[in-house]
């Protein structure tokens, strides 16, 4: 099986390479490629028998969740994410960019023995992924259709391009459907604990998501609804 590993940190992505070449007796059950992490979407995209993705990070500023964001928009795999730091904010915010699929394993690595942790941590990545599913691939709500496998959006079936962030603040106002979702509740879906967003922000995107929306050309472009002090809310076709 081929993996892709990113080397933010490089002790540890030596450790991984080093461990999954042992694995049975070096009899080539794995086969790795390290990527930097500026590359890794575009060889992702590129890497169609790919089987997992492996990303360590040494530096506890890194944002490395919205990485997993973005590689979320291009493909379902399993992510394993090697931390030589403890953060628990950073690793909340992980759980919740890569939504499924994912597991964040903290140091301290030593080489003793966290290089059979590492691999016996993929491995049932890998194994849960494989496993028949039967999940909600798309969300459906009056002309809206956000699809969690492919992740594209669309309008009156029009395509309709969103980024990370702006795919997750839809698919969380989809989710609670014509309900008013809080900017709290938004931005806690979107960003996680992370302390880089607040109600500005949050509108910013928003507002980029309603022009993209009436950009497209659909008839009825008025579809996210705001309601001051309470939040947003998506809301059916109207008469």
């Amino acid at each position: 099986m081929h993996i892709l590993l990113s080397c933010n940190d490089l002790a540890l992505s030596l450790m991984t390479k080093d461990a999954l070449a042992k694995v049975d007796g070096g009899n080539d059950k794995y086969t790795l490629d390290v990527v930097q992490d500026e590359n890794l979407i575009g060889t992702v995209r590129r890497s169609p028998k790919c089987g997992a993705l492996v990303l360590s990070f040494g530096d506890a500023s890194y944002n490395n969740a919205e990485l997993i964001a973005s590689l979320r928009l291009v493909t379902p795999l399993p992510i394993l994410v090697l931390c030589a730091q403890q953060n628990e904010k950073r690793e909340i915010a992980c759980f919740r960019a890569g939504r499924a699929n994912i597991n964040v394993v903290n140091g301290p690595f030593t080489a003793k023995y966290s290089g059979r942790r590492i691999v016996a941590y993929i491995e049932a990545l890998i194994r849960a992924y494989k496993q028949p599913q039967t999940p909600e691939e798309t969300l459906r709500f009056g002309t809206l259709e956000l699809n969690l496998k492919s992740f594209t959006f669309t309008v009156e079936g029009k395509y309709v391009h969103l980024t990370a962030r702006e795919f997750l603040l839809m698919k969380q106002l989809m989710t609670c459907r014509d309900t008013f979702c809080s900017r709290e509740r938004l931005g806690m879906a979107v960003w996680g604990d992370d302390d880089s967003w607040d109600e500005i922000n949050i509108a910013t995107h928003i507002k980029r998501i309603r022009s993209k929306i009436e950009s497209a050309g659909v008839d009825n472009p008025d579809i996210i609804q705001t309601k001051s002090k309470i939040g947003y809310r998506v809301r059916r076709k109207q008469s």
